[in-house]
């Protein structure tokens, strides 16, 4: 453990996942962050922001305490790969251009992909709903120069003049301007004047040299982080598994499904959640799951089934009451996806027995779901892939973080199977108890 970061602790309760049981059902194997600094950079206030900005200081190098998913990732190809994904902020930046490819300067490029219409429920058997058109966004990719020494060579050189100038001329606003603009070419940021004048504290602890790519990455993370970070209502922090994580809470409401969902699973999950606990879901600074879309469908079936009751007479109209009251925050996706698995459920006899022996007896004793607890990871650094061609080694190409605001712009819009990877799934979280008790 690092001295003086705490390890993690939680006002709500919570408990160790089911590592085994999670393994074995997706057939992977856990990644465990090893941590080459831990006894090197002391923190005495338990600041974990202080420790990153003291192991700048202490080397740049290395595998420094990170945040959830960690410093090492999910590698490209078949199997258990691995692969270290950098540590500090301009590592993480090294190591994707090393990984994808040099990002090209100047004017965002990224290939524009087709988007299709899902063909409607033939079976939709909600006669008081109108079934939701449901559209697929292919991921954009980002465009990119293939890596070679001397391009990246060229390309932070660019940086640092860029850097300088910006500093220069706007501080800590146009400083970090120009670094999001090398994560994410395509989006113009307003940060806002509590995560300038918090940058600006930490420099003032530490007298570091601000336009240092070293330097300016690290900042621009951590002040990107306490901004977007402010909506999650952080309740849990600390080290788990050799990372640093914060988990907070966020509405039903402002979570953006991205996803359709495989009706086995959200059967799992209705059990899990009430029976086990319920893992954080991971949200970038657009609101969008990135991961656990089953785990969101399936409560907002939970809160569907405790409010309805019975599947006795006037079960459909119950059925339609709730969506039609619950559609726009519950969103086009998730709308379709909850009928549609509750549809299928239905119609298999063992589960349609489960729903209304177990699932609607446990949900009407609790209040609704109203909260889930959720861990922030920045879309616009996270690195994140297309899975299909990552996962049998052909290809590594990076979804463009436009891919994400589309999204949050449109509600109608999912993502394909196997579309952006987050590398998020070979890192555990704890299982949070999100009834009432």
């Amino acid at each position: 453990m690092v001295r003086g970061l705490p390890v993690f602790a939680s006002e709500r309760s919570w408990c160790e996942p089911d590592a085994e049981g999670y393994t074995k059902k997706k057939g992977v194997v856990l990644i465990e962050q090893r941590n080459d600094h831990n006894g090197i950079c002391q923190v005495e206030d338990g600041r974990y922001d202080m420790y990153r900005l003291r192991a700048l200081a202490e080397s740049s190098q290395g595998r420094w305490l990170s945040r959830f998913p960690g410093h090492t990732l999910p590698g490209p190809g078949a199997g258990n790969n691995e692969v270290f994904a950098g540590s500090l902020e301009w590592q993480r930046y090294t190591a994707m251009a090393k990984l994808v490819g040099v990002p090209k300067t100047g004017k965002s490029e990224c290939v524009v992909s087709q988007i299709d219409k899902i063909p409607l429920c033939v079976d939709w058997g909600w006669p008081g709903v109108v079934q939701p058109e449901i559209r697929v966004l292919h991921p954009q990719v980002s465009a990119v120069v293939s890596w070679d020494e001397f391009e990246w060579e060229r390309h932070e050189q660019a940086l640092r003049r860029e850097l300088r100038c910006a500093f220069q001329i706007n501080g800590f606003s146009g400083l970090f301007a120009v670094v999001r603009g090398a994560w994410d070419a395509g989006n113009a940021v307003e940060y806002t004047s509590d995560a300038l004048r918090y940058a600006g504290e930490l420099v003032g602890q530490f007298g570091v040299s601000v336009t240092d790519p070293i330097v300016a990455f690290e900042l621009e993370a951590l002040a990107s982080y306490y901004q977007y970070s402010a909506v999650c209502g952080v309740h849990s922090v600390g080290i788990y598994r050799d990372m640093w994580i914060e988990v907070g809470d966020m509405s039903l409401g402002r979570i953006k499904a991205t996803e359709l969902v495989v009706t086995d699973r959200i059967r799992q999950e209705l059990d899990t959640l009430s029976s086990r606990g319920f893992s954080p879901i991971v949200v970038n600074e657009y609101g969008c799951n990135t991961d656990g879309s089953h785990r969101h469908t399936a409560v907002w079936l939970w809160n569907l089934l405790g409010a309805v009751g019975d599947f006795g007479h006037g079960f459909e109209s119950r059925v339609a009451d709730f969506i039609n009251r619950n559609a726009k925050v519950m969103g086009p996706i998730v709308v379709r996806e909850a009928l549609r698995v509750l549809s299928e459920l239905l119609d298999r006899n063992d589960d349609r027995r489960f729903l209304e022996n177990e699932i609607v007896v446990r949900a009407s004793k609790h209040n609704p779901i109203t909260h889930l607890p959720v861990i922030l990871f920045n879309e616009y650094s996270a690195g994140t892939v297309v899975k299909k061609q990552y996962d049998e080694g052909t290809d590594i190409r990076r979804v463009d973080p436009t891919t994400y605001r589309l999204l949050a712009h449109n509600s109608s819009y999912t993502l394909p199977a196997r579309g952006p990877y987050h590398r998020t799934d070979r890192s555990l979280l704890p299982w949070f108890q999100i009834l009432d008790q």
